[in-house]
């Protein structure tokens, strides 16, 4: 029977990213055979304008180890928990 790869994934927002960031991604890589972004785009969780593009953020994300990173739509990045 073959063995299905493990994936780990984050909801995140790398504005920017940052070596704490880097660490939680190599630390997913470490455990995991994929390695998954959410990641909002041009506005972040409290509604404010992004400081770097989505495309830089995801480049960024990518270098440090994840293998795909989706754009969480901006409904959801900032709206409330409940």
């Amino acid at each position: 029977m073959e063995q299905k790869p493990s994936v780990s994934g984050t909801i995140c927002e790398l504005n920017p990213l940052h070596r704490g960031h880097a660490l939680l991604l190599s630390r997913m890589r470490a455990c995991s055979d994929l390695v998954v972004c959410v990641m909002s785009g041009f506005f972040v969780q409290r509604g404010e304008p992004a400081l770097l593009s989505p495309w830089a953020r995801a480049e960024m994300a990518l270098a440090c180890g994840a293998d795909l990173v989706v754009l969480l739509p901006v409904s959801f990045a900032v709206s409330r928990a409940e």
